[in-house]
């Protein structure tokens, strides 16, 4: 399976907000921001089965502006709220056994933790995930036949493709109308994979 872990996009500054926390919205810079993202992730010829977020306005809506680029409606997942965890996410996982791609859109620091878990056991990995920033990691099937049961299996089972900034799937996006292959993406002439990320 191919697992599309993606952190909301920039929101309104939380010590500026005076509503609920789970309202808080996306900025008008986040909305954009992620408007160019969804675009550099169509561009990579993503073939996703679902979109899940949580249900935290920020999350919700940088999942609502994905959505359309793939014809996806958002399912909302309340485990994906802060606090999200491995075993959250294992549950998911299975109850999507079909499923060949899944992007999760949610929050800082639950999902840079998953990533790291996921790749590494969570040994030796500092995962960055930046806001509206995207990351794909491939999980074996043999990993997820027993996801829901033993979610510590699926510890160290991924191999992170990729781990792209809002900026650069922004760039993706903006760098034609060609498709990229999935899993590498468009850079201009003069940069190599290493000066790009």
């Amino acid at each position: 399976m191919k697992l599309y872990i993606m952190r909301h996009g920039r929101a309104e500054d939380r010590e500026a907000w005076e509503g609920d926390d789970a309202e808080r919205p996306l900025t008008d810079e986040g909305v954009l921001r992620t408007l160019a993202a969804a675009r550099g992730l169509a561009s990579l010829g993503l073939q996703l089965d679902a979109i899940l977020s949580s249900p935290l306005a920020r999350a919700r809506g940088t999942a609502e502006l994905i959505g359309p680029a793939f014809g996806l409606p958002v399912q909302l997942e309340p485990t994906l709220a802060p606090g999200a965890t491995l075993a959250h996410v294992a549950a998911l996982l299975a109850a999507h056994a079909d499923a060949k791609a899944l992007l999760l859109v949610g929050h800082e620091p639950d999902f840079s933790t998953i990533v790291a878990e996921l790749i590494t056991g969570g040994k030796g990995a500092a995962v960055e995930m930046r806001k509206g920033g995207c990351a794909r990691i491939d999980l074996p099937g043999r990993a997820l036949r027993h996801a829901a049961s033993a979610p510590a299996k699926l510890a160290g089972t991924g191999t992170l493709v990729w781990l792209l900034t809002p900026a650069q799937l922004g760039m993706i996006g903006a760098s034609g109308g060609e498709r990229a292959a999935e899993s590498e993406p468009v850079l201009p002439a003069t940069e190599s994979p290493a000066d790009a990320l």
